[in-house]
């Protein structure tokens, strides 16, 4: 981890919260993911069906949020945040295409990262900010 802050690879953020849910960092195990996808997957669980989508983030380039049409709610984690490992930046450009393809999507309630579920109009606000 001294390595990663000292090439710029990670940040202090990170570092700082990462070593408060791991005691010891050589416990943590990076394991390759079986299974991925560009822009959608669809996950039929019976009587819910959750779509992973990938969507435009400020955030991170792989930003995912995922959907579920019969509860008209997505999880959309930090998507609608900036970037921090660039000082906080916002791609706007992101921004605005993220604020579109919000508003396509036929939900009521967004379940964010680190803060109460919002209502869709609520985070839409807060993108449009941005524009």
């Amino acid at each position: 981890m001294k390595q990663r802050l000292i090439s710029g690879e990670e940040i202090d953020f990170a570092d700082e919260y990462i070593r408060a849910e791991y005691s010891k960092l050589e416990d943590i195990k990076v394991v390759p993911a079986t299974i991925t996808f560009n822009s959608k997957l669809v996950i039929d669980c019976g009587n819910i069906t959750c779509e992973c989508i990938h969507l435009s983030s400020a955030h991170s380039d792989d930003s995912v949020i995922i959907y579920i049409p019969e509860e008209k709610v997505i999880f959309i984690g930090d998507i609608y945040n900036d970037d921090f490992y660039n000082n906080h930046h916002r791609d706007l450009k992101k921004t605005e295409k993220l604020y579109q393809e919000l508003s396509r999507i036929d939900f009521d309630i967004a379940v964010a990262g680190h803060s109460k579920p919002v209502r869709k109009g609520d985070i839409l606000n807060f993108l449009s900010k941005f524009l």
